[in-house]
């Protein structure tokens, strides 16, 4: 860990290092309360993943359903993470609190789905369209495939990826800065970006790691298992570019 110019330099792995000494202090009274919320937040994923729904309304209307429990389930995990990391009394108490966060949250992710939405847009606009489709919502739509190209195609699809990936390391501290200093959404994501400065390639690499470990846990709760072990990371993240933890 660095300083340079007042910005704190972090490794990919102080915050899975972070995370892991949290879980050693205190395995049941950390890992039972992350696991309980992450689990509930991202419960209509494996309700999907059972094949209960097979039909693309039911499932539009159980993930917008969700998206506030989600951000209620969200918004407990980072409170209660927040308090382990500064050494507060904590429980399965500060996982159910209602506050302003959560509706700050609310937005976020639909900020969130609003960006997926215009990117899907743009590659309906460049990617090309399979044969039979005139009847579909594309066919109304102008395509750009053939004047781009192939090559232009993948520089297209490239140029979001690599925005994308830019956007969520840069604002992976938002959740975290929503919790903590009750700020708006808009405010989070610049505080976010401003102090990620330096450090977007070790949050991206935590982001590796921590997502092969979650692989680890299968298919059914491994995005549970995910969220349970990201939020303690990014929470560390949180604290430490602001000068806590350091």
């Amino acid at each position: 860990m660095n300083q340079a110019s007042d910005v704190v330099l972090l490794s990919a792995f102080s915050p899975l290092t972070f995370t892991f000494r949290i879980l050693e202090r205190d395995f049941t009274g950390v890992a039972g309360p992350l696991f309980v919320a992450a689990l509930s937040g991202q419960l209509h994923w494996i309700v999907l993943g059972l094949g209960l729904f097979d039909n693309v309304w039911a499932v539009l209307t159980l993930v917008a359903l969700w998206i506030p429990i989600g951000s209620w389930c969200t918004a407990g995990l980072l409170r209660f993470s927040l308090k382990v990391a500064r050494g507060q009394a904590y429980g399965y108490q500060d996982l159910w609190s209602v506050d302003a966060s959560v509706l700050q949250l609310l937005l976020l992710e639909l900020v969130v789905y609003v960006g997926v939405a215009a990117t899907v847009f743009v590659l309906a606009f460049v990617l090309p369209r399979e044969a039979g489709s005139d009847g579909d919502w594309l066919s109304g739509l102008p395509s750009l495939a053939p004047a781009l190209g192939t090559v232009g195609q993948v520089a297209v699809s490239l140029v979001l990826a690599v925005c994308w990936l830019v956007l969520l390391t840069r604002t992976a501290i938002a959740p975290v800065l929503i919790v903590d200093e009750r700020v708006g959404v808009f405010r989070a994501l610049a505080r976010s970006v401003a102090l990620t400065r330096g450090n977007g390639g070790a949050i991206f690499f935590y982001w590796i790691i921590i997502g092969m470990i979650g692989g680890m846990a299968g298919p059914m709760f491994g995005s549970a298992a995910l969220s349970a072990l990201t939020v303690p990371g990014i929470v560390y993240v949180g604290l430490a570019v602001r000068g806590e933890l350091v």
